[in-house]
């Protein structure tokens, strides 16, 4: 019989998955247009620009923006920059690939195929008769599509989809095993084939030989496009030891997809094979190869410490003159002299503190007043940078160039990008080193981190405007960050000045500077933070896996201190109220662990360190104190606000540890702290 081929093709599925999918430099945003139709519909029109039909998967990245890296919006060619900016982690695209199939032109009248017959015989050259051979078996195999799967499952929902071989031992009990066969990637196939064998599988033709291959131990047919089987080796052991005198050492098993149930046609290839090693041992699998990515690798160490120096509230108030302006007047010279002043004494009922515990709002009341004083100054220490540095002739530069680079549609004017420009300075600079600059340790805080401040700000100035800042622009930020922190220093900061009552409460007067005269809080008149300091220095890229690289490398520090209780009789806060306690270990966090980044631009082999304070404190109880407020009659605001923050810290021991997604291993840290 001569079969005629009509213009066909068999479809062969084609897929390719891009990590963080970029489109012209950028990353594509999660919408198709601007805040619509976000997903699948950006993730197609992708596909299609990259050549594909369609994307079969895609993961989200949320709020990519809030790390600095902008979005391209595919559908409308728009930027996205805000923090809220969100892109896709991976998307893989698919596509039909077809094999056709082209007769010959209808006007020409198709010749049967000529059998090849022996001279003196006349028959072919196995000695049978010529036949006619309806297509050769090598194209009808590569007609045929792909994508019939054979696998065991792992875990209690199958987790997991197990395609290797695997052994079975003789001398079990259980020899069964369930195999799961899935042709939904074939459209044409509604049913399976399932072939167990003795010998390996002979090449698939697409044939009536693949319905019966050479070895075949068992087989049975399925009736859906997924589903299983069991097989029993044990029962086949036997029946091959009965049929052929031994136990074969190796099974293969695979599936053959089908039309449909009850069919003997065949619509696809074979599934893969997974071989049974029956009584026998497994090679040894091929090392597994990983597709890896670089990722920026940091050596970390933590160089020094500096614990928190606390207020004394005998010295709340005190101030130490340090300067006048040029033209204060003698009257005022007198009434304020050089050198240390303190609030006159109140003689009504201020508030006591306890030594062992204290109320967690209280703690470090003074870091609360001086950082919003340095938040007020923020804005003066914009005008500064813009003024009297070189970064404002800088500035007006670059905000020409954002102009330009937002294709003249930029609503902001020139000053604004500027002013801008400078609060990004501001806010990652000054403020990254954690301390306002009227504190004494400011000076070598910003000595030791000014190079750390400079990299920060030119990242985030980077991404709020798309332009670099390199070279010049890195001169001017590092020049101004010193003269803005000069003039914020000689600025008046007196804790003092506040109202009667306020003042009253801490058993003092008020005590008002005037802004003529400068001044900084005394030693012990306000609470200083901790703050340690980290080296960081940057190493040959590490090779990881795809997609398993930060984004962002950042340092987190943290500070678990460890102490000995000595035991003894602890009060209540109810009067009459207390229990005995012995002497016992506590452990605990007294400050919130603090997260810094990593500036992107550190060259390979650079050195830098940073300065990392410890603002925020940490509610720590210890047991006997939990008991202790359950069974007072106290509100349970109270409760909340209690700290054995003293307990705790008072000549403990603190164990620093600086970990990062972006290094192999921590910089750590021990150091006794202080008693108090």
């Amino acid at each position: 019989m001569l079969l005629l081929f009509s213009e066909r093709a068999a479809a062969q599925i084609e897929t390719r998955t891009f990590p963080s999918p970029m489109v012209k430099g950028l990353r594509l945003d999660w919408c198709k247009h601007f805040g619509s139709e976000c997903g699948g519909p950006a993730a197609a029109l992708f596909c299609k620009e990259m050549g594909y039909d369609k994307a079969a998967r895609f993961v989200l990245d949320q709020n990519i923006g809030g790390r600095g890296i902008p979005t391209l919006v595919i559908g409308d060619g728009r930027t996205c920059k805000g923090p809220t900016c969100s892109g896709f982690r991976a998307i893989t695209c698919e596509k039909a690939k077809a094999i056709v199939m082209r007769p010959k032109p209808l006007d020409q009248p198709a010749k049967p195929p000529q059998a090849v017959t022996s001279p003196k015989t006349g028959k072919g050259a196995e000695g049978k008769a010529p036949s006619v051979s309806k297509v050769a078996p090598s194209t009808l195999a590569a007609l045929l599509p792909g994508g019939a799967e054979l696998y065991r499952c792992s875990g209690g929902a199958c987790d997991f989809r197990l395609t290797t071989d695997h052994e079975i031992d003789p001398k079990s009990a259980s020899q069964s095993e369930t195999y799961h066969w899935d042709v939904n990637k074939i459209t044409a196939a509604k049913a399976v084939l399932w072939q167990v064998a003795t010998e390996p599988f002979a090449p698939f033709t697409g044939t009536a030989p693949d319905l019966a291959p050479k070895g075949l131990a068992a087989s049975g047919r399925g009736t859906k496009s997924a589903g299983g089987f069991v097989v029993d080796f044990k029962q086949l052991g036997r029946k091959q030891y009965l049929t052929t005198g031994r136990v074969p050492e190796q099974f293969v098993v695979r599936v053959v997809p089908l039309a449909a149930a009850g069919s003997d046609k065949i619509v696809g290839k074979p599934s893969n094979i997974i071989k049974v090693y029956y009584g026998a041992k497994a090679p040894p699998p091929p090392p597994v190869k990983f597709h890896t990515q670089p990722r920026p690798d940091y050596k970390i160490r933590v160089v020094s410490f500096t614990p928190p120096e606390f207020d004394d509230p005998n010295r709340w108030g005190c101030v130490v003159i340090t300067g006048y302006k040029s033209h204060t007047s003698p009257l005022i010279r007198s009434m304020f002299p050089l050198g240390e002043m303190c609030p006159k004494s109140y003689r009504g009922e201020g508030q006591t503190i306890d030594s062992l515990g204290e109320f967690v709002d209280l703690l470090g009341k003074g870091w609360d007043w001086l950082g919003g004083k340095f938040d007020g100054l923020k804005d003066l220490a914009v005008d500064v940078i813009l003024k009297y540095s070189i970064f404002g002739l800088q500035c007006q530069i670059t905000g020409v160039l954002a102009q330009e680079a937002a294709g003249g549609g930029a609503k902001d004017t020139v000053d604004k990008a500027c002013s801008t420009a400078a609060k990004i300075a501001v806010n990652a600079g000054l403020a990254a080193l954690g301390v306002p600059p009227t504190l004494p340790r400011y000076n070598e805080l910003l000595d030791r981190g000014v190079d750390y401040a400079v990299e920060l700000a030119a990242d985030k100035f980077e991404a709020e405007t798309g332009v670099p800042c390199v070279g010049p622009c890195k001169d001017a930020l590092r020049k101004g960050f010193r003269e803005a922190a000069n003039e914020l220093k000689g600025k008046s900061a007196a804790q003092g000045c506040v109202g009667t009552e306020e003042a009253n409460k801490r058993g003092r007067e008020p005590l008002c500077v005037p802004d003529l005269v400068e001044a900084k809080p005394a030693k012990g008149a306000v609470y200083s933070p901790p703050v340690a300091v980290v080296e960081i220095v940057r190493g040959p890229d590490a090779p990881v896996l795809i997609g398993t690289a930060p984004t962002v490398c950042i340092i987190s520090m943290s500070m678990k201190v460890e102490n000995t209780y000595p035991g003894g009789y602890v009060s209540g806060p109810s009067p009459g109220s207390g229990t005995q306690v012995p002497l016992q270990k506590i452990a605990g966090e007294l400050y919130v662990p603090v997260t810094v980044p990593i500036p992107k631009g550190l060259a390979l082999g650079a050195k830098m360190e940073i300065p990392i304070t410890f603002d925020r404190f940490s509610k720590f109880e210890t047991p006997w104190t939990r008991d202790l407020w359950r069974t007072s009659q106290l509100e349970p605001d109270a409760s909340a606000r209690w700290s054995d923050f003293n307990a705790l810290y008072s000549g403990g021991t603190a164990h620093l540890a600086a970990n990062s997604p972006c290094s192999s291993r921590p910089g750590t840290r021990d150091v006794r702290l202080p008693r108090r």
